[in-house]
């Protein structure tokens, strides 16, 4: 970036000249030179920053689809557990008087073990994606899990009751069933549609 000593001497030559046209084109030259060791350094230095910023991004969809993968286990248990309530109840609705088979209430006791084991699915995709940043996907997916919390609260109380509910009050239930079931899915949709934004964003 130094001026040589001969365009100094230019210079001062052209300094005590009057003809500035050729005064000019000298500090253009100059100029233009300083303009090329500039940029050549600025590219030097930009080069290693950008190529950090695509690590670091390549990094984090790889988080990213890391804590999808949990989420999807975590929602897919839900899904499964909500299912069997949901038929379960509906069953119950039409002849309160009705025995489930065998085979189904072991279903529904395996997908009830299977949500709950799934919480630790839910806590490893919630951790990494505070570490990422992706704080709005980390409030929907708390919001997730608080209302899948509630939903097992309810179907709790339900289920601990002594006494045979009507037929008229199983209905009721798998009503309540299907609107919780339907708010759930809801902030499922805003989890997955919040993924695929940020890894767009990351992409850019």
């Amino acid at each position: 970036m130094n001026i040589t000593y001969e365009q100094i001497s230019e210079l001062i030559k052209l300094s005590s000249s009057k003809d500035w046209i050729d005064y000019i084109s000298a500090i253009a030259g100059i100029f233009t030179s300083l303009f090329f060791v500039f940029f050549g350094y600025y590219t030097f230095i930009q080069a290693p920053k950008q190529l950090v910023k695509s690590k670091v991004n390549e990094k984090e969809v790889e988080m990213l689809y890391k804590a999808f993968e949990h989420l999807f286990i975590f929602s897919d248990a839900v899904g499964l557990y909500i299912s069997n309530k949901e038929r379960k109840y509906k069953k119950l609705s039409s002849n309160s008087v009705v025995e489930l088979e065998s085979s189904f209430a072991e279903k529904d006791r395996e997908s009830s073990e299977g949500v709950y084991a799934s919480f630790r699915d839910y806590n490893m995709a919630a951790s990494i994606f505070r570490s990422i940043g992706a704080t709005k996907i980390k409030d929907d997916i708390d919001m997730l899990k608080t209302k899948v919390v509630e939903f097992r609260n309810f179907i709790y109380d339900i289920e601990n009751v002594a006494a045979k509910q009507s037929k008229e009050e199983y209905e009721e239930l798998s009503e309540n069933i299907l609107k919780k079931r339907n708010e759930i899915d809801k902030i499922k949709n805003n989890c997955f549609d919040g993924i695929r934004d940020y890894k767009n964003k990351l992409k850019k």
